[in-house]
């Protein structure tokens, strides 16, 4: 099962994001992420055995139980790839709550053995794929107001024609 660790956006934010690549869709081609899969991704772990799911739903379980809930503030658009063939994302400020959380599930995963993409966490809600990004022709938009993120989850995610589609395997409060 290919899965990830992610912060669940609140409904008001969500919202709001989607409003956002509403305004966005007139200006740039590309596939837009369907708003009710908008997540923030603090691990992606790719293709675990039975077993190991098990490992990352005890490690969630015990993250949640350390970890208070983290603010979500937009702060910025921003693209990963070419500007012909980029993941657009709204990114999110890196404050201390949200760095420390990330941290915490990753030594929780190291911990226990499991694999997890070690790249430098940048946090971010992807809004498309595959986008045709010439930042001059972006609108100004109004970012959207600060949220606290009170979920996390552990998520399937099955590859398909139409982009990934994700299945929520397991959900915790932070209420450390």
């Amino acid at each position: 099962m290919r899965v990830f660790i992610a912060l669940d956006v609140p409904d008001q934010l969500r919202r709001e994001l989607c409003a956002c690549t509403e305004r966005l869709s007139d200006h740039l081609l590309g596939r837009f992420v369907p708003c009710e899969s908008y997540h923030l991704t603090l691990a992606f772990m790719g293709e675990l055995d039975e077993g190991q799911v098990d490992d990352a739903v005890a490690a969630l379980n015990d993250l949640s139980a350390q970890s208070a809930p983290a603010i979500l503030a937009p702060s910025q658009l921003g693209t990963f790839g070419k500007p012909i063939d980029s993941v657009l994302w709204m990114g999110v400020e890196p404050r201390a709550e949200l760095l420390v959380l990330a941290e915490r599930l990753r030594s929780a995963l190291a911990g226990r053995g499991l694999p997890f993409d070690p790249h430098e966490f940048v946090p971010h809600i992807t809004l498309a794929r595959h986008a045709r990004v010439l930042c001059d022709a972006l609108p100004h938009l109004e970012l959207p107001q600060p949220v606290v993120a009170t979920t996390v989850g552990l998520y399937a995610s099955t590859l398909g024609s139409n982009g990934p589609t994700y299945t929520l395997v397991h959900r915790c409060a932070l209420d450390g």
